[in-house]
């Protein structure tokens, strides 16, 4: 459930994770077939953002809800995409990180990742369930899916391009590949942005 410091952004959820990815929420029992990511905004947009963070970390939070926001200025241009990479020690953000996973595979990746966010305390089974419950998806085939083999291949992917890109902190935010240096705000992450569009 890794996937921390380097921003791809195809991130935030205007009104619901599925309709920021892009991505319709799969009938109950319908193939895994929706990407295995977790993004928001423009998927195809000229500026991508991935954003390695751990969801355990109180400035990943924050920029979780930054990022709902730069993707709600500008839903036709950004896209973000999380990625994780956990601190030693921090043991409910690998598990946080596979339950917005598995929300993806029911076009709710992004819904379910600001939701645990939102909620540090409660990234125990049962209350993730409960949050999954809340997005209203197959209960059932959101456990299943936390525990898939692939799901935890892309824990590893992202745990091996942290490594690749170097990202040893996070928050860490790429934008189209470059890390952006100041991400405390959204106006010094909206300054990035616009000096990318002109």
């Amino acid at each position: 459930m890794h996937r921390s410091l380097t921003v791809v952004v195809a991130v935030m959820l205007l009104t619901g994770a599925g309709r920021a990815s892009g991505q319709a929420p799969a009938p109950a029992g319908a193939a895994a077939d929706l990407p295995l990511v977790v993004r928001a905004g423009a998927a195809a947009g000229p500026l991508q953002v991935t954003l390695f963070c751990d969801i355990e970390v109180e400035a990943c939070q924050r920029l979780v809800v930054v990022f709902r926001r730069v993707v709600e200025t500008y839903p036709e241009q950004v896209g973000v995409t999380f990625r994780h990479r956990a601190a030693e020690g921090h043991k409910q953000s690998p598990l946080a990180y596979r339950s917005a996973l598995a929300a993806a595979r029911q076009g709710k990746g992004w819904e379910m990742l600001d939701m645990v966010c939102a909620n540090p305390d409660r990234l125990t089974d049962a209350g993730l369930r409960s949050m999954a419950a809340q997005l209203q998806i197959d209960v059932d085939r959101f456990v299943s899916d936390i525990e898939a083999a692939d799901v935890a291949q892309v824990l590893e992917d992202d745990a091996k391009e942290a490594e690749t890109l170097k990202v040893a902190s996070v928050p860490a935010v790429l934008l189209n590949g470059t890390r952006v240096p100041d991400t405390s705000t959204f106006d010094a992450i909206d300054t990035a942005i616009r000096a990318a569009i002109k």
